[in-house]
């Protein structure tokens, strides 16, 4: 986290150490790094920042990092909230608990005080969901 908010609003001054903590082996790393796009990239909504982050969901062997990655998207759309739930909407119906729980911080996060109305649809249906952390 401490990383993370080093490089808060630097953008692509925080690529070269970003590319340097996913490429490590330790998943305690590669967390921190997801974090800190979100932090370097907080509410541009860049296209760059979306990729690499989805990259690190769909490809990353930890569930912690997968997470970071989801909730770290909030962070990337807290100025754009609106449109988050569209990239969000396939995630929340992952088999994988983390990332659910990752779609509903970074919801939560972009979406912090706006009640929008896409995003509490998303939520809702993990009120009832099987497991207790995602609830």
């Amino acid at each position: 986290m401490a990383c993370a908010g080093i490089w808060f609003q630097k953008e692509e001054q925080a690529d070269p150490a970003i590319e340097e903590m996913l490429n490590q082996q330790d998943a305690i790393l590669r967390y921190g790094a997801a974090l800190m796009i979100g932090m370097a990239y907080c509410g541009t909504s860049q296209a760059k920042a979306i990729k690499k982050l989805l990259h690190v969901i769909s490809t990353d062997v930890s569930d912690d990092v997968k997470r970071a990655a989801v909730m770290a998207l909030g962070f990337v759309f807290v100025n754009n909230h609106t449109n988050l739930p569209k990239i969000l909407n396939l995630l929340a119906q992952s088999y994988n608990a983390h990332i659910r729980y990752g779609v509903a911080m970074a919801l939560g996060i972009s979406g912090a005080g706006k009640a929008h109305s896409e995003a509490i649809k998303m939520v809702q249906p993990m009120l009832n969901d099987t497991v207790d952390f995602v609830r």
